[in-house]
Order: structure tokens, then C-alpha cells, then sequence
């Protein structure tokens, strides 16, 4: 039998990739080459090395133990109602359909990890972004929050390092220098990026199971 020829359908998806693949290539080649330009060469040593780690499961895909028939089942006593505001914790952010915002990435929090506050401040940055998410494009606009954060990050470590160098601080100009290395080596880095696409693929498909019948 002949092998039927591409469809043209088939060969503008196959171009498609091979242009994507080839940005891809380009910008790591940028990111690279803008890293050792604004941060210089790492530190002496290299950069700590990190463990790859297994991701956890989605809230939204951990099993749910079988009922058991012949169990019985406790009376259901209704919750009393809270009246004091105050005491109310607020509800967790969600995407709109219901799944819980994504936590910040693994790489970044180890990248991030002796400034436990910025961690935070990216964590709300998702939170805020998971309540009103970009429909068309939800994964874009988180990479776009978070990335835009992160920029805010560099700018504030540049100007505490110009303030240490003002003061003559030794040690204040070390440590700034090794926060505004951390906070821009984070920001060029796109590795971390990717357990966010697989949070959002998982959303996806989760949307697609609810709405069939």
C-alpha cells in the first residue's frame, strides 16, 4: 500500500512545531547569554545542585476511598452558623471552575529559599491572579504575573545594593549582591514555568470531565 501523502492540514501543524522548537532554542540561547551579562559568571562552586524531585498529584486527581455499603453512616449534624465576620477565615482562591490556585513553583521556592517573603509575595500574586484568570490564555497570564513580580523583586534588590554601597556597609553590599544574583538567576529562569503548564493541563482536562455528561 502507498503511503497517502500529508495532509495540508498536517504539514502547517508540522511547520508550526519545527518554528516553535527553533524559537525556543533562540531564547534559551538569549536567556543564557543575558544571565552572564547582568549577573556575571555564578558563584565560585556553581549554583547548588538541584534534586529532581517527583510533583505531587493535583488536589483534583488524589483517589477517593470507596464507600462501603454496609458501613454506617454517621447523622449529619448541621454546622452552626458563624455570626462574628471577624472569625470567618476567607475561603482559598480558585480558578473558575473550582480548583484551587497554584502554589508557587518547586524550582522557584528553592531558588527563593532564604527569602521565605518573596515566596510569599508570589503566592499572592497567584492567588489574586487564580480569581480573575485569563480565559483564552490561563497559563500566559500567570507566567506574565509571576514574571511581572519577579521583575519587582530585581528592581528592589538593585536598589538596596546601591543603598549598601552608599553606607560603605560591607555586609550589607554581600548580602545584596547575593539576593539581586538569586532574585535575576529566578527571573531568566523558565524552568520553573513548566509545573505551572502541567497545573493548568490538569485544570483543563478537569473542565472537560465536569462538562460531560
Amino acid at each position: 500500500m502507498s503511503v497517502p501523502p500529508e495532509s495540508r492540514y498536517a504539514v502547517l501543524a508540522r511547520r508550526v512545531v519545527e518554528t516553535y522548537a527553533a524559537q525556543l532554542l533562540r531564547d534559551l540561547q538569549i536567556i543564557n547569554e543575558r544571565t552572564v551579562r547582568e549577573l556575571g559568571p555564578p558563584p565560585h562552586g556553581g549554583l547548588p545542585v538541584q534534586v529532581k524531585r517527583k510533583p505531587k498529584p493535583a488536589p483534583w486527581v488524589q483517589p477517593v476511598p470507596a464507600l462501603d455499603d454496609n458501613a454506617h453512616t454517621a447523622p449529619h449534624v448541621p454546622m452552626p452558623e458563624r455570626k462574628d465576620p471577624a472569625m470567618s477565615k476567607p475561603m482559598p482562591p480558585a480558578i473558575e471552575n473550582g480548583l484551587p490556585a497554584p502554589p508557587v513553583p518547586q524550582k522557584l521556592r528553592e531558588l527563593l529559599k532564604d527569602y521565605p517573603e518573596l515566596i510569599q509575595r508570589l503566592q499572592e500574586v497567584l492567588d489574586d491572579y487564580s480569581r480573575k484568570p485569563n480565559r483564552l490564555m490561563p497559563f500566559d497570564g500567570a507566567i506574565w504575573a509571576l514574571e511581572g513580580r519577579l521583575d519587582s523583586f530585581f528592581s528592589e534588590a538593585r536598589e538596596e545594593l546601591e543603598a549598601a554601597y552608599a553606607k560603605g556597609d560591607p555586609e550589607g553590599i554581600e548580602k545584596a549582591k547575593k539576593k539581586r544574583f538569586a532574585v535575576g538567576y529566578s527571573r531568566l529562569n523558565k524552568g520553573p514555568m513548566s509545573e505551572l503548564a502541567s497545573y493548568f493541563e490538569g485544570a483543563r482536562d478537569q473542565v472537560i470531565r465536569n462538562a460531560r455528561p
